[in-house]
């Protein structure tokens, strides 16, 4: 099977590699394959693990921040936690709509890009914190510098 370079260098696969009855529901619609579902419903198990473990960590970290009271320390392990928990919810979320690929019919594409627009959230949330934690690194090494 031949592979198609596109301009921007990323290699996707030709369009009539996948068989016509599983590339259209008959609705318009793309329908991944049988082996396609089975690699989306293996990583949705792996991230839904996931999503559910780092909100475990996340409502400990808050239940730590509080148990250290209201100063800087508690103040910051209660945002850790919280963040950690809305990344956890959102792999989970994600997770499902990767679920959603291999049970459905006819609507891959949407359970795909619903699943996109989730983990689109998860690593922009943590672009802009290790962003402030560069920040705050900074203004740390500058006083320190002092």
């Amino acid at each position: 099977m031949s592979k198609l370079v596109i301009p921007d260098g990323v290699i996707v696969p030709p369009q009539e590699q996948y068989p016509q009855d599983s590339a259209n529901s008959g609705n318009g619609e793309f329908e991944f394959s049988d082996s396609d579902n089975t690699t989306f419903a293996s990583l949705s198990s792996a991230m839904k693990f996931v999503g559910i473990v780092t909100i475990v960590f996340g409502v400990l970290q808050l239940v730590g921040g509080l148990a250290a009271g209201i100063n800087l320390r508690g103040l910051l392990t209660m945002g850790q936690g919280a963040m950690m928990i809305f990344v956890g919810a959102w792999l989970s979320s994600a997770a499902t709509s990767l679920a959603e690929i291999s049970k459905t019919q006819g609507s891959d594409v949407m359970n795909l890009m619903y699943a996109m627009r989730k983990l689109k959230s998860v690593y922009t949330l943590q672009a802009w914190l290790m962003g402030v934690a560069c920040v705050l690194l900074l203004l740390a090494l500058a006083v320190a510098l002092k």
